[in-house]
């Protein structure tokens, strides 16, 4: 059988999906980056490629491939105050959308997003596009990020400053 986004079956799942991204970006805007590592499974990662075309990431060059500790080791610097770069610290304001159920199962959830970005700082104003895709690990009664993949609309140009998580 042939997995249907639209199928009015799966909204439910879709919907707890959306809540659930919505929450994630909810947190990022607001640093609350502790409760943000919460919503991770402890062999998740974090993925934020140059590459548009490959899907090993493992093997290539990214902006940002993390596992738990790298995650954690992210969240510390851009707490600590201790970097240049990440004081001060970013504002920014996410809007997620076009969000769709790519396929699911009794485990897991495929979900796709549009992901803008405005962030703030220094006195400049920054639009970030990216599309994103989330799988998602069901976990008792809620969701765990199993892998969040970010693909920038500039992915494979030169980043400007990039002191906080997308």
């Amino acid at each position: 059988m042939t997995f249907s986004p639209f199928d009015p079956n799966r909204l439910d799942e879709l919907a707890l999906a959306r809540a659930f991204i919505d929450h994630e970006a909810d947190l990022l805007d607001r640093l609350a980056y502790e409760e943000w590592l919460q919503l991770w499974d402890a062999s998740g990662h974090y993925i934020l490629p140059i590459d548009r075309d490959t899907d090993d990431y493992a093997d290539r060059l990214n902006h940002i491939y993390d596992d738990a500790s790298m995650r954690e080791q992210r969240v510390v610097r851009l707490l600590s105050g201790h970097a240049p770069s990440a004081t001060p610290i970013m504002r920014t304001v996410r809007t997620v959308g076009r969000v769709r159920l790519l396929d699911s199962d009794t485990k897991t959830l495929i979900v796709a997003s549009s992901l803008l970005i405005i962030s703030f700082k220094r006195q400049v104003q920054t639009l970030i596009a990216a599309d994103v895709r989330h799988r998602l690990r069901r976990d008792g009664d809620g969701l765990k990020i199993a892998e969040k993949h970010v693909l920038l609309i500039n992915s494979d140009e030169p980043l400007a400053e990039m002191s906080f998580l997308p």
